[in-house]
């Protein structure tokens, strides 16, 4: 089984990202980013789960990539890790049962959800 990728001890977001995002943009903004990621993520999530049960590399690694871009974007840094590990899984040509991936990144979403909704 795919252990967690932590890293952070109390947050699964990466907190000074977050602080500087809402200082640049104003936490009106930073709420709209947070909506949008919300709105995409969940889709992006059953595409990447859908890849993973055809075993379609190609399409793991292209919504991997997109993910792990949006959750790096808002502060969502052990999502973010969680899907550069499926990359690099799928780029050394070592990926053994994709759907462990998925389930441990939607964790990491729900989690980084989770967090976010605290702090807005």
């Amino acid at each position: 089984m795919v252990e967690p990728v932590r890293l952070h001890k109390s947050s699964v977001l990466d907190i000074e990202t977050i602080k500087a995002l809402i200082d640049a943009l104003g936490k009106d903004d930073f709420k709209e980013i947070y909506e949008e990621f919300n709105t995409r993520t969940p889709i992006l999530l059953q595409e990447l789960f859908e890849a993973a049960v055809e075993n379609d590399q190609a399409a793991m690694m292209r919504l991997a990539h997109a993910l792990k871009g949006s959750g790096s974007n808002i502060g969502a840094a052990d999502f973010s890790a969680a899907c550069n590990e499926l990359e690099k899984e799928i780029l050394a040509g070592t990926l053994t049962h994709p759907s462990r991936y998925v389930a441990n990144i939607e964790s990491f979403y729900q989690l980084s959800k989770s967090q976010l909704m605290q702090i807005l």
